[in-house]
This record gives C-alpha cells, sequence and structure tokens, in this order.
C-alpha cells in the first residue's frame, strides 16, 4: 500500500533536488572560482545572476496567471485562491519589469530629472526610490524604523510568510488548517518553502567569510535564489493536481 505521505514525497522529490542544485552552485561559486573579479562579474549588474533572477519573475508570474485562467475556466474567476493567483501573477510580472529597469539599459532609455533626483541608483525603476531603498544616497544601509519599509524588508517578509509561516500554522494547528481549506488558500509545501529559509541563513552564515568585494555579489545572489525557489512553487501550484492520485489509487 502507498501511503500518502509516501507519494507527497515522491512527487517533491524534484523540487528539493532542484533547490539543492541551484543552492550548491549559487554559493558555491564564491568558494570554487579563485578570480574574484570573475564572480564579481557573475553577480553583476546586468550579469548573469540579475538577468536570471529577472527571466525566474517572469516565468513565475506566466506560471501564476496559467494558475488563474485555470480556475477561470472551471467557472470560479474571482474566488479567494484565484485571485491571489492573479495577484501574484502581477506582481511577479511588475518584478520582472522592476529588475531591468522597464528596459532602460536594454534600450538606452534616458532616467527622467524628477526620478532621477529620489532614485538612489539613477535608474528607472520604482524599487530603488530613496524612500523605501536598504541603502541611502551615499550607499550606507538606511537603519531605524525607515528598515521596517525598505523594499528588502517587505519582500523577506512576503516570502517567510507565504512560503514558511503559513504552511507550518497549516501543518501544525487543525483550526488554522480548516480556517485556510475553507477559502482554498494555495499552501506551498514546507518541503519546498522550508529553501527560502536556507538561502537566508546561508547569506548571513557565509558572507563574513568571503572577500569584502564579494558581499554585494552575495546578496546579488541571493536574491536570484529567492527567484528561482518561486520558480518553483509557481511550478508546483500549476503541476500539483495532476500529480494527486484519488483515494482508491492510493490503497
Amino acid at each position: 500500500m502507498t501511503t500518502h505521505h509516501a507519494l507527497s514525497k515522491k512527487v517533491l522529490k524534484p523540487y528539493v533536488y532542484a533547490a539543492v542544485a541551484w543552492l550548491l552552485f549559487a554559493y558555491g561559486i564564491f568558494f570554487i572560482i579563485p578570480n574574484t573579479q570573475s564572480v564579481v562579474a557573475l553577480a553583476r549588474e546586468d550579469g548573469f545572476f540579475e538577468y536570471a533572477g529577472a527571466f525566474l519573475f517572469l516565468f513565475s508570474g506566466v506560471l501564476f496567471l496559467m494558475n488563474f485562467w485555470k480556475g477561470r475556466k472551471r467557472g470560479k474567476p474571482f474566488s479567494f485562491r484565484n485571485t491571489l493567483f492573479l495577484l501574484l501573477g502581477l506582481v511577479f510580472l511588475l518584478g520582472f519589469f522592476e529588475e531591468i529597469s522597464w528596459g532602460q539599459r536594454i534600450f538606452d532609455i534616458p532616467t527622467p530629472e524628477g526620478l532621477k533626483a529620489i532614485n538612489t541608483q539613477d535608474e528607472l525603476n520604482f524599487h530603488n526610490l530613496s524612500f523605501w531603498n536598504d541603502r541611502d544616497e551615499n550607499g550606507a544601509r538606511v537603519s531605524g524604523w525607515k528598515q521596517m519599509f525598505t523594499v528588502t524588508r517587505m519582500f523577506s517578509l512576503f516570502w517567510f510568510s507565504f512560503c514558511c509561516l503559513i504552511p507550518t500554522v497549516y501543518q501544525c494547528f487543525g483550526p488554522a488548517r480548516k480556517r485556510l481549506e475553507r477559502i482554498a488558500f494555495p499552501i506551498v509545501p514546507l518541503s519546498i518553502g522550508g529553501f527560502f529559509m536556507v538561502n537566508y541563513l546561508m547569506l548571513k552564515i557565509l558572507t563574513p567569510y568571503v572577500d569584502t568585494l564579494l558581499q554585494y555579489p552575495m546578496v546579488e545572489v541571493s536574491e536570484s535564489t529567492s527567484a528561482f525557489l518561486f520558480f518553483l512553487v509557481s511550478l508546483w501550484f500549476v503541476n500539483h493536481r495532476a500529480s494527486r492520485l484519488s483515494r482508491r489509487q492510493l490503497t
């Protein structure tokens, strides 16, 4: 007899393997590649990891919108679950355009003077606006209450809540599980969501052990890793219904 738990572990294995492989690759370059400048080049502005993160946001957005479209075809266009998929799709598409600065460097678009004055990187995007950026105009990290409203902090709260906290509450507390099931809240498997915390801890633990020149590139690698993990989450929600077997098949 095949149990549901064993089946779930089997279905989740490819996602777990993919997450482990990306983490080993992404953080391994800091210790395997001896040339510091080569690592910096991979994680620089418009480098491999930044574009990888941008396109992974794009793929995630498309997959979440596919989930929305599936729900729409089933006659529930704006259920709570389906509306959430729509919002997630739009947010990740926005993240893609923000990461490439809306094509500014690709098409050589100048930054308007008004935006340049309040953008810490003089770019055509909104996530680098000075009032919610984690660095000031001199490149120093902001402190105090300003830290609570930075894009970095809000993004961290988002992945922690959606991918770690809510799935843990769902697994551990029966009454909360019933409420979440009642609104058909999309639960991220902890086997995937837990890697967001692994990524966060790896950044914090490994940063002191790399050259000062590599500390900002490591932040870029951490961000692209989050994008890869969200891609796995969005892919899971597209595929997970197909992976379910009926109760009869589980016996």
